[in-house]
């Protein structure tokens, strides 16, 4: 049986496992609840890089059923407080072997990458917002280097600084439809490597 295991808060004291049966994709609660989705019921399949402030190399896997019933888990295991480590290994795998076994078991799902689109387009937003709203805070800020040209290239800096971060989610986060065979690796960590926590992967 292949599972994937991982803790998702202090409030659990051991593992969630996540298994894949013989038709189906279940969930095994610390307290040994079982709850499950068919895979011939499957519609849809959603992979996307979703990090936190606290997870920031975090990655998601949403399966959906015809019903709209949902089951949910990311690459990240609770470890302690502020402490969390990453299990994309274990993750890709699990994740890679479902989706194989949608495809087969449910001709007609759709594998979805990056974020719903009106939650893209909402997140993206309110990115902007924060981030034009820093960079007018570090340009208003009573400090000067002396030169005028220098404090501005300065504080230049400290905003081109954010800009990769920014880049990078906007491009990780765009939804769209991708074929079962053809994953982006923006989207999915590496199946048997261990992501950084820039998101690259070690080896590359």
């Amino acid at each position: 049986m292949i599972e994937y295991r991982k803790r998702e808060s202090i409030l659990e004291k051991t593992e969630r496992i996540y298994r894949l049966t013989g038709d189906e994709v279940q969930m095994v609660r610390p307290d040994g609840y079982v709850w499950g989705l068919k895979l011939a019921e499957i519609a849809t399949i959603r992979v996307a890089y979703a990090p936190t402030r606290s997870k920031t190399n975090r990655y998601l896997a949403t399966i959906i059923d015809r019903k709209k019933a949902r089951l949910q888990y990311d690459n990240m295991h609770f470890a302690g407080i502020a402490d969390f480590e990453d299990r994309s290994v274990t993750f890709s795998e699990f994740t890679r072997f479902l989706i194989d076994r949608v495809q087969s078991a449910s001709p007609t799902a759709r594998l979805m990458a990056g974020a719903p689109a009106a939650s893209y387009v909402g997140q993206l937003a309110f990115v902007a917002v924060v981030f034009f709203g820093l960079a007018l805070v570090i340009f208003s800020l009573p400090v000067s280097f002396g030169n005028l040209a220098i404090t501005f290239f300065i504080k230049a800096g400290i905003i081109v600084v954010f800009l990769p971060f920014l880049f990078r989610w906007i491009v990780k986060g765009r939804p769209r439809q991708v074929a079962f065979d053809a994953i982006p690796q923006d989207y999915l960590p590496k199946p048997g490597i261990m992501a950084r926590g820039d998101g690259s992967a070690v080896g590359d």
